[in-house]
């Protein structure tokens, strides 16, 4: 590939995943303001008044050990117990490291590539920020994010304006939690 073409594909695939990110924090703010009127209207639907639980989406194979490979990455430079020994590092940049490190650990935990990807771009792994692979990753992840929360029970409910279609909603929503 033509390396100013490879520079404007990156450089838009960057623009993509900030947009993806902010479109991400606006859909997880709607979402908790939906599924707290869905709990609240299906109160006494809902088993004993519990809030039905969001599953994450579930990582493939294949995603779930690139998850653990960026993590190990990350891990090599983070850990806590690398930074033990290290005198050459000052103890601040030891605590924003062991900082990195835990977010790293959740988000390999949760399987949330996109937050990897972001700990690697803050300790200059160019091979991941610079990796078209990564970015087109990074995009799909975030987009399939916003996609399932808007695909919710909470959200259709919350978002629905048609008295037909909710009551439609409500029944069915009634049978499949009772």
């Amino acid at each position: 590939m033509d390396e100013k073409l490879k520079l404007y594909t990156l450089k838009k695939l960057k623009k993509q995943i900030e947009f993806l990110r902010l479109e991400l924090q606006e859909t997880q703010y709607i979402f908790n303001k939906a599924l707290v009127l869905f709990n609240t209207d299906f109160k006494e639907t809902l088993q004993e008044g519990k809030p039905i639980d969001v599953p994450k989406p579930q990582l493939t194979d294949q995603e779930e050990k690139e998850c653990n490979f960026l993590f190990r990455k990350i891990a090599t430079i983070t850990h806590p117990d690398k930074l033990g020994n290290n005198s050459k590092i000052e103890e601040e940049d030891k605590k924003k490291l062991e900082e990195l490190y835990k977010e790293s650990n959740e988000a390999s935990e949760e399987g949330d590539y996109d937050t990897l990807v972001k700990v690697a771009g803050k300790l200059g792994f160019e091979d991941v920020t610079e990796n078209e692979f990564y970015l087109e990753k990074t995009v799909k992840k975030l987009s399939e994010k916003i996609k399932h929360l808007q695909t919710t029970y909470a959200w259709v409910w919350y978002n629905e304006r048609d008295k037909e279609k909710l009551n439609n909603l409500k029944q069915h929503i009634m049978e499949t939690y009772t």
